[in-house]
């Protein structure tokens, strides 16, 4: 009797004392890469990141973008530019094109990127702008702009990205590494 009473607390106590240890879960932990998992407990080095290659301007709106136009002195032409940047009020511009002069609204347009800048997990803001180079005219004319995210808008290529208004739409090519 003493032995069963005696077996069966040991037994008891081997069950009751038995810890479970968790597993690890390995992946890449920054919120601002392209392969980010919220479930991952430990970093192994894998994450990788968006690279900007280039920007392209698909179609924008036609317009009269230079009101002072003359077609003697002033051309009425759109030259076209983009600027891409992380804050919406433009400050620190990450890339700005040089201009397409004379640049037609249905023509798609191709930039490559300078440098191969990264596109982090957060609101990116762009805009398409009439760069005006002569003395009389108002400046730059803004044709549009959005926004976007690099990784809920991105489908492992490119990200589109289209004007509120529906007027614009420009595209980032990217490599992911």
């Amino acid at each position: 009797m003493n032995r069963v009473v005696l077996s069966t607390l040991l037994a008891l106590l081997t069950v009751s004392c038995t810890k479970e240890m968790p597993t690890s879960t390995f992946g890449c932990i920054d919120q601002h890469a392209a392969n980010h998992n919220p479930d991952v407990d430990y970093n192994d080095g894998t994450c990788t990141y968006i690279h900007v290659v280039e920007f392209e301007v698909l179609y924008y709106k036609a317009g009269n973008w230079d009101p002072f136009a003359d077609d003697i002195l002033i051309k009425n032409e759109a030259d076209i530019k983009i600027e891409v940047c992380s804050n919406s009020d433009f400050f620190g511009v990450a890339f700005g094109s040089f201009d397409i002069e004379s640049a037609d609204p249905t023509t798609s347009y191709l930039w490559t990127a300078p440098s191969q800048f990264i596109l982090d997990n957060s609101t990116w803001y762009w805009r398409l702008k009439d760069d005006d180079d002569n003395p009389i005219g108002d400046g730059d004319d803004l044709i549009a702009e959005g926004s976007f995210n690099a990784i809920v808008d991105g489908n492992g290529a490119y990200i589109e990205s289209t004007s509120p208004d529906n007027t614009t739409k420009i595209r980032i090519h990217y490599d992911v590494r």
